[in-house]
């Protein structure tokens, strides 16, 4: 007599058992690893649009001429720029004072909001990134109110990171009037 442990059907139990378990693991491996794909993705993408909302923010920031000052403009660009950027943006800084000396005349135009220039992001869109660096393309239209006059821009913006934060490391040859170094 056989024991039943022994049997052809205990047997073919075991075994159906045994292939459910491995079909079991094989599933709960590719779940983790799809979760772990998707998560990466979620995360590569957050990088992507921090990257370009900075380099927007800087462009839009650049078209602002509402502000006080020369001073009170380009401290608040300098926000926007690592240590390599707002070195290269000093040698912009003396035009910037020598247009706000210049538009002094027709700052009570602009204090009434009747000349005021604003931005507009047309498109702006990542050229490269890493963990630490990024390219952003920024394609931008400043006008003027009560004016037909618009200037169309479009900027490669080189961006790093600097503790979490997408700062611009080197300024468009447009803004410098120069190549990027």
């Amino acid at each position: 007599m056989t024991s039943p442990t022994t049997t052809p059907r205990t047997w073919a139990l075991r075994a159906v058992a045994l292939g459910l378990v491995i079909i079991l693991v094989i599933a709960a491996y590719v779940a983790i690893a799809s979760y772990r794909d998707v998560r990466a993705h979620d995360r590569a993408d957050s990088a992507r649009r921090a990257a370009v909302v900075a380099a927007e923010e800087f462009a839009l920031r650049m078209d602002n001429f509402q502000a006080a000052s020369a001073t009170a403009y380009t401290d608040d660009v300098e926000k926007l720029m690592t240590t390599k950027g707002r070195a290269g943006f000093a040698q912009v800084k003396q035009v910037i004072s020598q247009v706000f000396a210049a538009a002094q005349p027709t700052s009570k135009a602009l204090k009434k909001g009747q000349q005021a220039p604003t931005g507009k992001i047309v498109y702006a869109g990542i050229g490269d990134i890493d963990d630490d660096s990024a390219t952003v393309l920024v394609a931008h239209d400043t006008s003027v109110t009560n004016s037909t006059k618009q200037l169309h821009f479009r900027w490669t913006v080189e961006l790093k990171k600097v503790d979490g934060r997408w700062l611009v490391d080197d300024l468009p040859p447009e803004v410098t009037g120069g190549s990027n170094q």
